[in-house]
């Protein structure tokens, strides 16, 4: 029992003639004669009897017209779902991401992409570099948000969406804290929380190469941490002081002060869209094109 013939039922049905029928359906009247009784025939019953007065449907057939008429629907509808699926416009992206990304980038991408796209639906995961790296090469991520710099990872590739840079968070009452900005100089005697060798030893580096490259030795203080949450927290109750983007200033709920850095000893991170270019479904460079309109908005001081 094809689609086909089961239109071409619904048709006669709704018709009482088969004349009438065959020109909706764009077809001769005897091909039309065929499929029905062709229909008929796969079923072992009449579906309609044809006298001189017309064609009226026996009890089977009225039975059967609005269970066609269901299926006909839900194949229509599964057609469409597969077309969008096809096309990037519907289905499900699985995103991971760093946890700063959830500050701004990521909020502003799905807006964007919800408004562009409806119909798809996205597994968001909060983790770390190592783990969304790990789930781009396993496929279990179609693409991941983490900060830049970072190692080289070969075959995957990388493309800036959110130019950042570093503020200092400090503890509230802190004797810096009077200051408007501060130089690294200035810092080089406060207990610094920096991320940890093993999980982000890029971003570490460009810390720690940033004091430096101005002759100042940084001291690292012991506490370590990966997520902004529990850095945030540490600075809060004294154990250091830490370089944070400055995305999230004015987004976070711990009691810590943040102060800018002196413009000569500012320098940039970002967040960035990972992705293996040889497995980039539609759906994510869907989620690509959002990120490139936040990016814009944000440069364009809309968000």
């Amino acid at each position: 029992m094809s689609p086909k013939a089961l239109r071409h039922f619904c048709m006669v049905a709704t018709e009482l003639n088969f004349r009438r029928a065959a020109e909706h359906l764009h077809i001769a009247q005897p091909a039309l004669s065929v499929s029905i009784a062709r229909l008929e025939e796969q079923l072992g019953v009449e579906l309609f009897v044809r006298g001189r007065r017309g064609v009226e449907l026996t009890e089977a057939g009225r039975l059967l017209l609005p269970e066609a008429v269901q299926i006909l629907r839900r194949i229509e509808g599964l057609q469409l779902l597969v077309r969008q699926a096809g096309a990037g416009e519907a289905g499900t992206l699985r995103l991971a991401f760093v946890g700063t990304a959830a500050y701004r980038l990521v909020p502003q991408a799905l807006n964007q992409l919800q408004r562009s796209y409806p119909d798809i639906e996205v597994e968001l995961y909060e983790s770390i570099t190592e783990r969304i790296v790990e789930g781009l090469r396993n496929r279990s991520l179609d693409l991941g948000v983490v900060r830049y710099p970072l190692e080289q990872y070969p075959g995957l590739e990388l493309e800036i969406v959110d130019e950042d840079g570093y503020c200092v968070a400090l503890p509230i009452g802190h004797p810096l804290a009077v200051r408007k900005s501060l130089s690294l100089a200035a810092l080089a005697n406060e207990p610094l929380l920096v991320p940890p060798k093993e999980h982000s030893p890029a971003l570490r580096n460009l810390m720690l190469q940033g004091f430096q490259a101005r002759g100042i030795m940084p001291r690292v203080s012991w506490h370590q941490a990966t997520q902004m949450a529990t850095v945030l927290a540490m600075v809060e109750i004294g154990s250091g002081i830490a370089l944070v983007p400055q995305c999230i200033v004015g987004r976070v709920a711990h009691r810590v002060v943040f102060r800018q850095l002196e413009k000569n000893s500012r320098f940039r991170t970002g967040l960035a869209l990972l992705f293996d270019p040889g497995h980039l479904s539609p759906l994510a460079e869907h989620f690509r094109q959002a990120a490139r309109a936040a990016k814009d908005n944000v440069k364009a001081g809309q968000l």
